[in-house]
Protein backbone atom coordinates (compact mmCIF):
# COMPACT_ATOMS: atom_id res chain seq x y z
CA UNK A 1 0.00 0.00 0.00
CA UNK A 2 2.90 2.64 0.84
CA UNK A 3 4.60 1.68 -2.66
CA UNK A 4 0.95 2.60 -4.40
CA UNK A 5 0.75 5.63 -2.90
CA UNK A 6 4.49 6.93 -3.49
CA UNK A 7 3.89 5.97 -6.48
CA UNK A 8 0.95 8.20 -7.02
CA UNK A 9 2.73 11.24 -5.72
CA UNK A 10 5.75 10.32 -7.95
CA UNK A 11 3.46 9.92 -11.29
CA UNK A 12 1.70 13.41 -10.41
CA UNK A 13 5.31 15.28 -10.25
CA UNK A 14 5.93 15.30 -6.56
CA UNK A 15 9.31 15.21 -6.20
CA UNK A 16 11.10 12.27 -4.76
CA UNK A 17 13.05 13.85 -2.21
CA UNK A 18 9.54 15.10 -1.29
CA UNK A 19 8.08 11.77 -1.26
CA UNK A 20 11.04 10.34 0.72
CA UNK A 21 10.22 13.07 3.81
CA UNK A 22 6.59 11.47 3.95
CA UNK A 23 8.81 8.12 5.20
CA UNK A 24 6.44 5.11 5.87
CA UNK A 25 3.75 7.13 7.45
CA UNK A 26 1.25 5.98 5.47
CA UNK A 27 -1.07 8.34 6.89
CA UNK A 28 0.76 11.64 5.55
CA UNK A 29 0.83 9.81 1.96
CA UNK A 30 -2.80 9.06 1.55
CA UNK A 31 -3.26 12.59 3.01
CA UNK A 32 -1.03 13.69 -0.14
CA UNK A 33 -2.52 11.27 -2.54
CA UNK A 34 -6.05 12.28 -1.78
CA UNK A 35 -4.97 16.01 -3.10
CA UNK A 36 -3.68 14.75 -6.25
CA UNK A 37 -6.48 12.74 -6.73
CA UNK A 38 -9.72 13.93 -6.65
CA UNK A 39 -11.55 11.49 -8.30
CA UNK A 40 -10.57 8.71 -5.36
CA UNK A 41 -12.97 7.90 -2.76
CA UNK A 42 -11.32 9.71 -0.10
CA UNK A 43 -12.55 8.05 3.13
CA UNK A 44 -12.47 4.56 2.18
CA UNK A 45 -8.42 5.20 1.46
CA UNK A 46 -8.12 6.60 4.69
CA UNK A 47 -10.08 4.42 6.56
CA UNK A 48 -8.50 1.13 5.02
CA UNK A 49 -5.11 2.80 5.58
CA UNK A 50 -5.62 3.76 9.29
CA UNK A 51 -6.76 0.47 9.78
CA UNK A 52 -3.23 -1.04 8.19
CA UNK A 53 -0.93 -2.87 10.16
CA UNK A 54 1.94 -0.53 11.56
CA UNK A 55 4.49 -3.31 10.28
CA UNK A 56 7.49 -0.53 9.68
CA UNK A 57 7.38 0.01 13.33
CA UNK A 58 7.68 -3.31 14.45
CA UNK A 59 9.29 -5.54 11.54
CA UNK A 60 11.47 -7.56 13.89
CA UNK A 61 8.67 -8.70 15.89
CA UNK A 62 6.72 -12.20 15.01
CA UNK A 63 3.15 -11.68 14.89
CA UNK A 64 0.52 -14.85 14.38
CA UNK A 65 -1.98 -13.47 12.22
CA UNK A 66 -5.02 -15.41 12.00
CA UNK A 67 -6.50 -16.16 8.82
CA UNK A 68 -9.63 -14.08 8.63
CA UNK A 69 -7.00 -10.91 9.46
CA UNK A 70 -4.75 -11.90 6.56
CA UNK A 71 -7.16 -11.77 4.36
CA UNK A 72 -8.57 -8.26 5.65
CA UNK A 73 -4.69 -6.96 5.04
CA UNK A 74 -5.10 -8.49 1.27
CA UNK A 75 -8.20 -6.91 0.80
CA UNK A 76 -7.10 -3.87 1.70
CA UNK A 77 -4.00 -3.97 -0.20
CA UNK A 78 -6.14 -5.12 -3.27
CA UNK A 79 -8.74 -2.02 -2.32
CA UNK A 80 -5.87 1.05 -2.48
CA UNK A 81 -4.01 -0.51 -5.52
CA UNK A 82 -7.33 -0.79 -7.55
CA UNK A 83 -8.24 2.87 -6.46
CA UNK A 84 -5.05 4.24 -6.94
CA UNK A 85 -4.86 2.97 -10.47
CA UNK A 86 -8.19 3.45 -11.67
CA UNK A 87 -6.89 7.63 -11.06
CA UNK A 88 -4.22 6.79 -13.95
CA UNK A 89 -5.96 4.83 -16.09
CA UNK A 90 -8.97 4.21 -18.47
CA UNK A 91 -9.84 1.07 -17.06
CA UNK A 92 -12.67 0.52 -14.46
CA UNK A 93 -15.12 -2.11 -14.63
CA UNK A 94 -17.11 -0.66 -12.52
CA UNK A 95 -18.23 1.80 -14.73
CA UNK A 96 -19.71 -1.30 -17.07
CA UNK A 97 -21.39 -2.94 -13.87
CA UNK A 98 -24.10 -0.16 -13.72
CA UNK A 99 -27.72 -1.49 -13.18
CA UNK A 100 -28.79 -3.98 -11.22
CA UNK A 101 -27.52 -8.03 -11.43
CA UNK A 102 -30.08 -11.47 -11.85
CA UNK A 103 -29.81 -11.44 -8.24
CA UNK A 104 -30.91 -7.75 -7.77
CA UNK A 105 -27.38 -6.69 -6.30
CA UNK A 106 -26.04 -3.09 -8.02
CA UNK A 107 -22.58 -3.78 -8.76
CA UNK A 108 -22.23 0.07 -9.66
CA UNK A 109 -22.21 0.52 -5.74
CA UNK A 110 -19.08 -0.02 -3.83
CA UNK A 111 -19.41 -2.85 -1.62
CA UNK A 112 -16.09 -3.16 -0.12
CA UNK A 113 -15.06 -1.72 1.77
CA UNK A 114 -17.41 -1.21 3.57
CA UNK A 115 -18.28 2.48 5.79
Amino acid sequence: MELLLKGALLVNGITEAEVKKCGHDMNILVEKACKIMPNADHTRLKMVIDRAPKLVERRYQIKNYKRTELGQIMMDAQYVAGEVLRQFTDRDVRVSLAGESASGRDYSQRYYPSL
